[in-house]
């Protein structure tokens, strides 16, 4: 327990470094791009640790899966491994992801918004929460109707034509 918390702490100090950088948004890509490409995280941690493995064999296999990925995270992740003998490296990636979406503000619309749009909904949002979200993302969702969604990691505003349909819709069943 206490190495998975030194684990997630050197994970955040990390994570603020390359946001200082403005690189944490490249870096989440390849994190996820990672993730995506391992598949299975819980078999590549067990792949990891076993002792019949020798650490330059598990070395090359983590230089080959890092190295079209940033030299930051490629180097953070090879250290973490040797940090820590190849274990909690599942952690490492759920770790900066749980960091970066933590922050991450995600608008939903049917049309493209204009920057001072999305500031202006950033902004807002930023003040209900009391919580900085420096990363903002922003989707094009047709089925919305009209309106916009809001969500971070731990809420939802949903003021789309979609949810206002389908509450007159519910109320003219129940009546």
């Amino acid at each position: 327990m206490k190495k998975t918390l030194a684990v997630r702490r050197d994970v955040e100090t990390f994570y603020k470094e390359m946001q200082k950088l403005n690189k944490a948004d490249i870096i989440y890509k390849d994190v996820i791009d990672l993730r995506e490409g391992i598949q299975n995280l819980n078999k590549f941690d067990q792949s990891m640790v076993l002792e019949r493995i020798p650490d330059d064999e598990k070395l090359a296999f983590l230089k080959d899966i890092t190295k079209s990925l940033t030299p930051e995270w490629s180097n953070f992740f090879l250290e973490t491994a040797y940090a820590y003998h190849f274990n909690y490296l599942a952690d490492a990636i759920n770790f900066y992801i749980a960091a970066y979406e933590k922050e991450l503000l995600i608008i939903e619309s049917v049309v493209p918004l204009s920057n001072e749009q999305t500031e202006r909904i950033k902004s807002s949002f930023e003040k209900k929460l009391q919580h900085s979200f420096p990363h903002v993302k922003h989707q094009l969702v047709p089925d919305l109707i009209g309106g916009v969604v809001v969500r971070t990691k731990n809420y939802v505003l949903d003021g789309s034509l979609r949810k206002q349909f389908t509450q007159i819709e519910r109320q003219l069943h129940v009546k």
